[in-house]
């Protein structure tokens, strides 16, 4: 992984663009990590996609079970246990 200021990156753009096929790239400021640059292909894109949908509906999720409806999975274990009248 090399490094790389932000003034690089503005100055050559399309060059610094083509070094990122080949490793990953950290764009300092001042010195400071702000940002990856790493190559990128089509398949990568639709699982990164996929990976923030899902990510965005397991946070809409959480927030309906930190909802005053919702059941803990310890309640639901114990009433499934009562229901069938033994240990799982």
């Amino acid at each position: 992984m090399k490094m790389i200021n932000s003034r690089e990156l503005n100055i050559n753009t399309a060059k610094v663009l083509r070094r990122a096929k080949k490793d990953d790239l950290v764009v300092t400021v001042k010195g400071k990590p702000v940002a990856l640059i790493q190559a990128f292909s089509e398949d990568d894109m639709e699982d990164y996609a996929l990976a923030k949908l899902i990510e965005k509906r397991l946070k809409a999720r959480a927030k309906d079970y930190k909802s005053e409806d919702a059941v803990s999975l310890d309640s639901l274990i114990e009433l499934t246990e009562r229901e069938l009248g033994k240990k799982v």
